[in-house]
C-alpha cells in the first residue's frame, strides 16, 4: 500500500508538471544508418541504430546552504539533478539521477554534501574526511604507477579536517581513522597537516601538505609541495612527493610543468618528471592550435619520452597528433575534414581520418577510415589494414 501510494504521488507530481503551462522537457533522438568494409576480410554490411529518450526534469542544479551568526553549524547541498526519463526504444526509463549538468557524463557538475561547524575562518568538517593521500607528482606515460604516491594509507576512512581559512592562507589539521568503532579494532589512526599560502597574489602559491600512519605498524609516512607560478604568459608549476616507510629507504619523486601561451588560440606545454625510486626520467612536449589564424581549424601534437635513465626497463617514445577544420558553409551548414593518430617506438601506427558534413537540414554525415595498427613490426596486434564506414545521422 505504501510503495502504491508513493507512486500514485510521483505520477501525479510529474503529470502537473507535464500538463502546466509552464512546463519544459528535452526531447532527444537520433537516427544512423551506416554502412562499413573490413579490408581486411572485406566483409561488409549495414548497421542501423536508434535512439530516443524525454526527460522531465524535477531538480535541475538545485542547491542550498544553511547558515549562522557567531559559532554555527552550516551544511551545503549543491548541483542536485533528478529527472523522470522514458527512452522507448530501448523500452527503458524511469527516476535518473543524472548530476551530470550536461548529460553526457564528461562536462559535469555532480551532486556533493559538505558540512561543518564554522566560527569566522575557523572551521571543523562533519563531513566528509579529507583524504591523507595525495599524488602531485604525477608519472607522464600513460599506465605509469608512480610508487611514491601516498595513497594506501590504512587509516583513511572517516575522520575530520579543523583548519583556518583566509584570502591569504590556509591551514588544516587532519585526523582519520582506518574505519568506525565496529570495524577499527587495532585503533589505527593517521594525521596530516596542509597548507596553502598566497606569497604574491595571481603571480605565487605555496602548497604543502604531511601525512603519517601513526598506529600503523609500518610507520608510513609522506610529504608533498607544489609552487604554481603565473608569470609574462608562463605558467610554471614544480610538484614533489615524498614517501618515508620505517624500515626502507625514503622515495621521492618530482615533475615540473612549463605552460606557455605563445598567441591567441596557441599554446605549448613543456613536462619533466623523474622517480628516484626506480631512476625513471620522463619528458614531453606539446603544441595545441585552436581557431588560430583560421577560424574552425584545431591542431594538436605531442612528443613524449620515457624511462630515458632506467636500466631495468628500455627507453621509449610516442607521438600523437590531430588535425581538423570545419568549414562553415552558413551560420548551421559545415564540412569538416578530419584526421588523427599515433606513433611510438613499437613501431605501432595508428590513423583514423575523414570528413564530416552536414549540408541538409537535421542530417551529419560521415565518411571515416579508421586503423588500429598499420603495422605489424610491434607484434602487439595484427596487422589491421582498417576499416571504412559512411554514416548518415539524422536528428531532432
Amino acid at each position: 500500500m505504501k510503495k502504491a501510494i508513493v507512486l500514485l504521488l510521483a505520477l501525479a507530481i510529474l503529470g502537473g508538471a507535464v500538463f502546466a503551462q509552464d512546463a519544459t522537457y528535452t526531447l532527444k533522438g537520433s537516427a544512423t544508418l551506416t554502412w562499413g568494409m573490413d579490408l581486411d576480410t572485406n566483409a561488409t554490411g549495414f548497421n542501423n541504430a536508434a535512439t530516443f529518450s524525454i526527460m522531465f526534469p524535477i531538480a535541475k542544479g538545485a542547491s542550498k546552504t544553511t547558515s549562522g551568526d557567531g559559532v554555527y553549524g552550516t551544511i551545503t547541498v549543491k548541483d542536485i539533478y533528478l529527472s523522470v526519463e522514458d527512452t522507448a526504444l530501448a523500452n527503458t526509463g524511469g527516476f535518473i539521477d543524472d548530476d551530470d549538468d550536461d548529460a553526457t557524463g564528461d562536462g559535469a557538475k555532480y551532486a556533493s554534501l559538505s558540512a561543518k561547524i564554522v566560527s569566522g575562518p575557523l572551521y571543523m568538517t562533519v563531513y566528509n574526511r579529507a583524504s591523507l593521500g595525495f599524488n602531485k607528482a604525477e608519472a607522464l606515460k600513460d599506465g605509469d604507477v608512480n610508487p611514491n604516491a601516498i595513497g594506501f594509507f590504512d587509516a583513511n576512512t572517516f575522520g575530520t579536517r579543523i583548519g583556518y581559512d583566509s584570502d591569504l592562507y590556509d591551514f588544516a589539521f587532519i585526523m582519520n581513522s582506518k574505519g568506525d568503532w565496529t570495524t577499527n579494532v587495532d585503533n589505527e589512526y593517521g594525521i596530516g597537516l596542509t597548507t596553502s599560502i598566497v606569497a604574491v597574489k595571481d603571480l605565487l602559491t605555496i602548497n604543502a601538505g604531511f601525512s603519517y600512519d601513526v598506529t600503523d605498524a609500518t610507520k608510513e609516512m609522506g610529504a608533498y609541495v607544489t609552487i604554481p607560478v603565473t608569470v609574462g604568459g608562463f605558467e610554471i608549476t614544480p610538484a614533489a612527493d615524498f614517501n618515508f616507510t620505517e624500515g626502507a629507504t625514503g622515495m621521492y619523486d618530482a615533475k615540473l610543468t612549463l605552460g606557455y601561451d605563445i598567441a591567441e588560440g596557441l599554446n605549448t606545454t613543456v613536462n619533466a618528471y623523474y622517480s628516484d625510486s626506480d631512476d625513471d626520467l620522463e619528458a614531453s612536449i606539446s603544441l595545441e592550435a585552436e581557431d588560430f589564424g583560421v577560424k574552425g581549424l584545431y591542431a594538436y601534437m605531442m612528443f613524449g619520452y620515457y624511462n630515458a635513465l632506467e636500466t631495468a626497463v628500455a627507453a621509449s617514445w610516442e607521438f600523437e597528433w590531430e588535425l581538423s577544420f570545419k568549414n562553415m558553409l552558413d551560420d548551421v551548414f559545415y564540412v569538416k575534414p578530419f584526421a588523427s593518430g599515433t606513433l611510438d617506438s613499437t613501431d605501432l601506427v595508428t590513423l583514423t581520418a575523414g570528413i564530416e558534413a552536414k549540408v541538409i537540414d537535421n542530417t551529419v554525415f560521415t565518411l571515416k577510415y579508421v586503423s588500429d595498427d598499420l603495422t605489424s613490426v610491434d607484434g602487439a596486434v595484427t596487422n589491421d589494414k582498417g576499416n571504412i564506414t559512411f554514416a548518415a545521422k539524422i536528428s531532432l
